[in-house]
């Protein structure tokens, strides 16, 4: 119970002192400040959405972290500033950050694999795909609001990673035709069958070729 009321108020702090930031914004007419408080309540609205939708209920000790991890990483460091303000700020961030979606990651896979025999090897892989998956996509997300909004927060005007992120951004492109592909198409066509010959063993895949 005392974690609940703990997570009101770290949600109540965070959208008070928002709110504080956004009226400095607008009053300022800074729109990149603008579009970074507007964030932060849509973030703040990503476990209710979950679990509206019935994808995820996070109980009060894992909303309790991922309300804290948003207070120091977003709000702390993008909407006072602390990123830019503070040295290390965030090299330490982008650290607990890891370790936070490490932790979410374990929780979504016991979520999904609750009635599977815990395979030790299957959630390793797992968490450790999740995690890059979010630091790439987060990654992603900062570089169209370099380039969109006249931002800097990849510092790509110092370092120059243009090339490294369209890279991933093609890899991810990928990855999403593929899962389009599969999903759209019907199990009995020529891509399925395709994809069915690289799961089985070779005399099943004879069988499915056949």
């Amino acid at each position: 119970m005392k974690l609940k009321y703990s997570n009101y108020f770290l949600v109540i702090i965070m959208l008070c002192g928002d709110g504080v930031y956004f009226s400095r914004a607008l009053v300022e007419e800074n729109n990149n400040m603008i579009l970074t408080c507007l964030a932060l309540p849509l973030v703040l609205l990503i476990p209710f959405i979950l679990r509206k939708l019935k994808v995820l209920n996070l109980n009060p000790n894992a909303l309790f972290v991922y309300n804290l991890f948003m207070f120091f990483a977003d709000f702390l460091g993008c909407v006072v500033g602390l990123y830019n303000k503070t040295t290390y700020y965030d090299v330490v961030m982008h650290f607990v950050s890891g370790f936070s979606t490490a932790l979410l990651g374990m929780v979504l896979y016991n979520y999904l694999a609750k009635k599977e025999k815990d395979n030790k090897i299957l959630k390793y892989t797992y968490i450790v795909g999740f995690c890059m998956a979010i630091a790439a996509f987060w990654e992603i997300f900062e570089f169209f609001g370099d380039n969109t909004l006249g931002m800097n927060l990849q510092h790509s005007i110092d370092t120059g990673v243009r090339d490294t992120m369209e890279d991933i951004i093609c890899a991810v492109m990928g990855m999403f035709t593929y899962l389009g592909v599969f999903t759209l198409s019907r199990s009995t066509s020529s891509f399925h069958k395709f994809i069915d010959c690289l799961l089985y063993t070779s005399d099943a895949a004879d069988d499915l070729i056949g």
